[in-house]
């Protein structure tokens, strides 16, 4: 197919699209700075931690099962030695299979809630762009250098996506922002190492943003169709950026378009976010990781019950929690319950608040069956109520901030929570990062395997080929079932 060449700065009103192409098709890792460098190879050492862990659960193997191939069943759910770049002789039946294998992968990414987020935005980027650019990576021959290329490349999309939308104001309307702008993260992450001049870029982005979209719909439900959302995501933007390498086009105003998104998202024109500072300003720094595998809109509440705990707060001693929050989160974190499975549990205040003031933590283990259904803990969650504060709505989402009242023998203990942890302003230790990855894939890797990966993921941009990658990531200890699971056959019940 030939086209008219691209001439991108004959206009100054080129779309927004345009000029994100530009960027994302000129971007090396020579030109970023070196702690964008380190963001980047941070955040893909987490999102692999949150897919591989994901294996040693329920869920994990049942998205496993989704895969059409035996041998995909046998070997780790997504695997990026599979296939080589297009235009090299891969069989049709090799593509199909990749690009099942991306949405396989970036479900289960999120599967446990306990990916990477950026708060302004409300994009939850790495478990959509690194399975895309991973999977476009092929057989390997790609050097370590053009996989971080493309990592920062489809966060810097996918987040400036989320800003100019307002997508954070879209959540109590029920859009997903990742849904919606996770597509074109990912279509930036393939195409970048698919090679994509800036018109087939501009093409790929265009296409992905037509696919854009997802609900919220169901949350104290618990449905687990929705990780399905996060791989149908990276399964959009891997399929534009190979249509686009193929010679199909997209719309380049998919943002401006009287019909396009800001238009059919109902939110006015916002497209100073899209590429102001481009080249200059990177989002990926300003990233969030979660420390605990919950709602982000509950993190800084949870940092505030720890710290109201070791100053001395214990269950047995609490009248009643107040949980003041900004009132658009008030509507997704407000569940008393009872729930049907993890999925609905782990928005709920009053689970989570609670299970963390008699736990002491909050972790994977906190979000088994047989742990919210103990009386014990039922009855601590009556004593939580949730309150919507409109003081905090300025803060939000820059964090969710969270204030907490707690009663207890007619005293009151206060604690002010505007920032959650893992946040650029209260960033974790690399020993929190450590034991989160560790607890995420010993099951999976084993010791050695999970020594060896943060090995090559840390000195990732030298590597000729991602063969060595690739190698860490074939490691496993093999996947025992995990008293942490969730049961399907249960969850599917409704008990």
């Amino acid at each position: 197919m030939s086209r008219a060449p691209l001439r991108p700065r004959a206009s100054p009103t080129r779309p927004g699209l345009v000029r994100l192409a530009e960027f994302v098709a000129g971007l090396t890792l020579e030109d970023l700075p070196p702690e964008v460098v380190a963001a980047a190879r941070l955040h893909l050492l987490d999102t692999l931690g949150c897919l591989i862990g994901a294996e040693a659960t329920e869920v994990g193997r049942a998205l496993l099962g989704l895969s059409p191939a035996d041998e995909a069943r046998r070997r780790r759910v997504f695997s990026p030695t599979l296939g080589t770049r297009p235009g090299r002789g891969l069989p049709v039946v090799d593509e199909a299979l990749r690009l099942q294998q991306v949405l396989i992968a970036s479900a289960q990414a999120h599967a446990l809630e306990f990916d990477d987020i950026h708060e302004a935005a409300a994009v939850c980027p790495g478990a959509v762009v690194i399975p895309a650019a991973l999977a476009a990576a092929g057989g390997g021959r790609v050097p370590g250098a053009r996989l971080l290329e493309a990592i920062v490349a489809g966060y810097e999309v996918s987040i400036r996506a989320g800003l100019a939308l307002r997508a954070a104001s879209l959540l109590p309307r029920g859009w997903w922002p990742s849904s919606l702008c996770g597509p074109l993260g990912a279509a930036a992450a393939a195409g970048k190492l698919l090679g994509l001049g800036v018109e087939p870029m501009a093409h790929a982005l265009g296409i992905a943003g037509l696919h854009a979209g997802g609900l919220l719909a169901g949350g104290a439900e618990g449905p687990l169709g929705r990780h399905l959302l996060f791989g149908r995501a990276a399964h959009v933007g891997l399929l534009s950026a190979l249509a686009a390498a193929q010679g199909f086009t997209g719309p380049w105003r998919v943002f401006e378009d009287p019909r396009g998104l800001w238009a059919a998202l109902g939110v006015p024109a916002n497209p100073g976010p899209l590429t102001g500072g481009l080249g200059r300003e990177y989002a990926v720094g300003q990233v969030s990781l979660k420390p605990y595998p919950c709602a982000r809109q509950l993190h800084a509440a949870v940092f505030g019950i720890l710290k109201l705990r070791d100053q001395g707060l214990r269950p047995e001693q609490l009248q009643r929690l107040e949980v003041h929050v900004p009132p658009a989160a008030r509507a997704i974190v407000d569940r008393p319950g009872p729930f049907p499975n993890g999925m609905a549990a782990l928005a709920s205040a009053q689970y989570v608040l609670s299970v963390a003031l008699m736990d002491g933590e909050v972790g994977l283990a906190q979000f088994v069956e047989a742990r919210w259904q103990q009386p014990a803990l039922r009855s601590l969650m009556v004593r939580v109520r949730v309150t919507a504060d409109p003081a905090l709505a300025t803060a939000q989402p820059q964090g969710w901030p969270a204030r907490l009242v707690a009663r207890v023998g007619g005293q009151s203990m206060r604690l002010a929570c505007p920032v959650a942890p893992g946040s650029p302003a209260l960033p974790l230790t690399p020993e929190q990062i450590s034991a989160k990855f560790e607890a995420l894939v010993l099951p999976v890797l084993g010791r050695e395997g999970a020594r060896r990966l943060p090995e090559v993921v840390g000195g990732v941009e030298r590597l000729r080929t991602l063969a060595p990658l690739q190698r860490a990531l074939a490691s496993r200890a093999g996947l025992p079932r995990s008293r942490r699971s969730v049961s399907m056959r249960r969850e599917r019940r409704g008990r």
